[in-house]
């Protein structure tokens, strides 16, 4: 339990200097290994998920890095104190996304 494991293929190359990749297995009943667990990542794909059903109802490939920046924020916020008025400030000053540019 919580030793060092093989990893998968494409996670190979996830792992440098600054970040390290650890596994739990949960065909072990593995859940939690000290701070590595799939908590953060479940979290981010229902966001991502609940975005979509919720307020975009269908995506585009066009636009799928404003739609995955979205629940990114949200997240990367969640104990922002004072999220709702940070949120209206950015509106407020941020760029308008012109109906020509987002259909073009």
């Amino acid at each position: 339990m919580g030793q060092k494991r093989p990893l998968w293929g494409a996670h190979a190359s996830l792992e440098d200097a600054n970040m390290r990749h650890m596994t739990v297995d949960h065909s072990e009943e593995e859940w939690v290994v000290n701070d590595v667990h799939m908590n953060g990542v479940e979290g981010v794909w229902g966001l991502l998920k609940r975005s979509i059903v919720g307020a975009f109802h269908k995506v585009s490939v066009k636009h799928l890095d404003r739609y995955l920046e979205e629940p990114k924020w949200w997240f990367n916020n969640r104990d922002h104190p004072f999220i709702f008025r940070h949120l209206m400030i950015r509106l407020v000053q941020g760029d308008a996304l012109r109906y020509e540019r987002l259909t073009a």
